[in-house]
């Protein structure tokens, strides 16, 4: 069967639990980025801090239950007849789908441990047609405290398919354990999302998105590195990060609405300025994640759908504090309006019409990444925080913000190879002293009289 027909196969047929599709686009770009560095996994890894009498038995029938509901994780992946071609995907009821746990309580340092686990498991290579694609595990820490595991493979889940999944067990968790009836599940099936993804690509709508990013990414500049070293090519990263104090992030909230912006949006236009003290330009592109999820069906499903797009901003002599919190909060709005069209089809596109060389680039600039979401998870009556430990390869360096009403986190996050502890947090201190320097100046300030070096 051609990739045509698997296509055709998912467009006029039913759901079936033995049909072959094809990967997503989204798919595609990571099997293909997969296949550049195989031993470093595309995957993300989180753990949920739990306190309470956690059910490790109900647990496990939750677990299984919602990997069967949301479909995309029991996927198998079938070779492709031609070498070099992607592969395609299909249900697999035998997938393996237990949880496992592991006790922790006689080790000198039992969260010391649990996280050195973790770390280590999650770096470890993926055979993407043999190993386990999703791994969970409970690591138990304490009498009444557990580290809820998750890994999973970006070929089969986003960062917001993962936090759908974990809030989904939770919540049959939650029913089990109160005797109560488990609402039915709305996510689609893996065949929904194929099908949804080739509507997508062959409507009015994709075109319009194409149009806007061909405008948007003219005469578009080399990514910035700040690293002292060529080898910041990817990899596995290091972070630098904590919670911001709550006078700050007080302060940081009330900027925003007197700018009519958004923490984030704040945060990005903060990162843009230091980018361009840092590098001495004034034409600074950001890389957003986005979850690229634009209408209900995937909204409530799993899968792999999120892509990236690139903020803009100019930060010269002329530019004020207000000038760049506006225009980087327009950025998001644009970018959030067209955030389907994939980075590789924008760079597909540049190489066709004016630079050959785009089609092998990787990333826009620095990430901004925006985790603006509760990180509380209940299980019955056990309360849990969730932790992010990685959300795969990073090409260079992110800005991350998490937040949730009065609580402010913002890491920077460096790959490994390129930025040293000390420097990571170098960098980090310099930052949010210019993010400090912005919040307090008068909106016709000039940016560059603001600086990140106290």
């Amino acid at each position: 069967m051609t990739l045509d027909d698997m296509r055709a196969a998912v467009r006029d047929a039913p759901a079936s639990d033995d049909l072959i599709v094809p990967l997503s686009s989204a798919q595609r770009s990571i099997w293909f980025s997969q296949q550049l560095d195989p031993t470093t996994p595309i995957s993300i890894a989180q753990f949920v801090d739990v306190t309470g009498e956690l059910d490790l038995d109900l647990l496990t029938r939750a677990g299984r239950r919602v990997v069967r509901e949301f479909g995309v994780t029991m996927i198998r992946l079938v070779p492709a007849e031609r070498p070099g071609d992607a592969p395609s995907q299909r249900w697999d009821d035998d997938a393996p789908d237990e949880m496992s746990h592991l006790d922790f309580r006689d080790r000198p340092d039992p969260e010391a441990a649990a996280r050195a686990w973790m770390d280590a498991e999650f770096r470890a290579p993926v055979d993407l047609f043999s190993d386990r694609l999703i791994e969970s595990v409970t690591l138990r820490v304490g009498d009444r405290r557990y580290f809820w595991y998750m890994r999973v493979h970006h070929i089969l889940l986003d960062g917001y398919g993962a936090a759908a999944l974990t809030q989904r067990v939770a919540e049959v968790y939650s029913a089990l354990a109160a005797g109560e009836e488990v609402s039915p599940t709305r996510a689609g099936t893996l065949a929904d999302l194929v099908a949804d993804d080739e509507k997508y690509r062959s409507s009015t709508r994709f075109e319009r998105d194409r149009a806007h990013w061909a405008k948007r990414l003219d005469d578009l500049p080399d990514p910035i590195r700040l690293a002292d070293t060529s080898s910041a090519a990817g990899g596995m990263s290091r972070v630098a990060g904590g919670e911001v104090d709550a006078a700050a992030a007080a302060a940081i909230s009330r900027f925003a609405d007197e700018h009519t912006s958004t923490v984030a949006a704040v945060v990005a236009a903060a990162a843009a300025a230091y980018l361009a003290q840092m590098a001495g330009t004034d034409d600074v592109v950001l890389s957003l994640p986005v979850s690229a999820r634009t209408n209900a069906l995937l909204r409530r499903s799993g899968g792999m759908v999120s892509n990236v797009v690139p903020i803009r901003a100019t930060v010269d002599g002329d530019t004020t504090v207000a000038d760049l919190v506006r225009a980087v909060t327009a950025e998001f709005g644009g970018a959030l309006r067209h955030q389907r069209y994939r980075f590789e089809d924008m760079m597909r596109d540049r190489a066709q019409q004016q630079d050959e060389s785009a089609v092998g680039r990787s990333f826009f600039g620095p990430a901004i990444n925006v985790m603006m979401f509760r990180d509380e998870v209940r299980l019955g009556e056990c309360l849990g925080r969730s932790r992010i430990l990685s959300t795969g390869p990073i090409q260079d360096l992110a800005f991350t913000v998490y937040g949730d009403g009065d609580y402010l986190r913002i890491d920077l996050e460096g790959a490994a190879s390129a930025y040293p502890d000390t420097v990571l947090q170098r960098h980090r201190r310099r930052f949010l002293h210019l993010l400090d320097e912005i919040v307090g100046a008068a909106p016709d300030t000039a940016v560059a009289s603001l600086r990140a070096l106290s």
